[in-house]
């Protein structure tokens, strides 16, 4: 009895990887604790360790969850949006918006809800579109194409009428509070001159 009881442990923590995760160390020890008092209940056992596990489950967002707390922020970038209620919705306070290693390309949270604000007003019909997302751990990558026609001179090229589009790579670092803390993108801007030349 204490060998079977002892393996569905065991496999119960290989699956949710409580063995491998200091953050559950805590539940572990609670599982263990469970096999100790019930070995003389058995019978209590086996719904008790399911309980447990599917309380630990529904604690731990799932990978969709944590692509759905950087849409709102992607809305936020096309024109005609409530850039400040959508950027504050899923973006934490302290929030910073990288573009490269130095301390200097990054930015606050308000400093970027001014520049996209300054973005709409360049690029009236501004779009952009979500094209693929990765999870990994507290991370959420995403490829995204952004698009427009800008309504005059554009990073020094003049104004043309023409439009471009571009692919943009973002990698998003949620806390612990589920809000994103560090956003860390590239854009090919380049891309975008050489369209509207």
């Amino acid at each position: 009895r204490s060998i079977f009881l002892k393996s569905k442990f065991f496999i119960i923590c290989e699956y949710y990887q409580f063995c491998r995760c200091e953050n559950h160390r805590i539940m572990r020890a609670q599982i263990q604790l469970l096999i100790e008092v019930n070995m003389k209940f058995r019978f209590l056992m086996i719904p008790a360790l399911g309980l447990l596990a599917a309380s630990v489950a529904f604690a731990m967002p799932s990978d969709r969850a944590k692509t759905k707390v950087i849409t709102p922020f992607y809305q936020a970038l096309n024109a005609g949006s409530d850039v400040p209620t959508l950027i504050k919705q899923n973006m934490a306070e302290n929030w910073m918006s990288c573009s490269g290693f130095q301390a200097e390309s990054c930015k606050t949270r308000d400093q970027v809800i001014a520049g996209v604000q300054g973005f709409h007003q360049a690029i009236p019909d501004l779009k952009w579109t979500i094209k693929k997302t990765w999870v990994s751990g507290d991370q959420v990558i995403v490829q995204s194409e952004a698009s427009g026609t800008p309504a005059g001179a554009f990073f020094g090229v003049p104004h043309s009428g023409k439009s471009f589009r571009i692919m943009t790579i973002d990698i998003h670092t949620l806390g612990r509070g589920g809000k994103v803390i560090k956003s860390e993108h590239v854009e090919d801007w380049a891309g975008a001159l050489q369209q509207l030349h």
